[in-house]
């Protein structure tokens, strides 16, 4: 009985071992095309859509945002977003 019980707790141990594996491995991936779009892609606008993209389609996060924070205001422009749809009535 305690042997099974070691044998769980060592298969659930693997388990989350290869899912945090799996994560990081989607984040360096994700890292590697955002360099990869900074040296290719000249446009700023593309750059941060391209980023946002990445983070949500390869990275696998929810939802991807990037503002611009403007030195002499209080406050930030959303320059990306990835993830996420938004659509304002006319």
């Amino acid at each position: 009985m305690e042997r099974a019980l070691q044998e769980a707790e060592l298969r659930r141990t693997s388990q989350l071992a290869e899912r945090q594996v799996a994560r990081l491995t989607g984040v360096l991936q994700m890292l590697s095309g955002i360099n990869s779009a900074l040296v290719r892609i000249q446009n700023r606008d593309e750059v941060m859509a391209e980023t946002c993209r990445l983070a949500h389609r390869v990275g696998g996060y929810t939802i991807a945002m990037l503002a611009l924070i403007q030195s002499d205001h209080a406050h930030g422009t959303a320059g990306g977003l990835g993830g996420l749809r938004i659509s304002c009535p006319a």
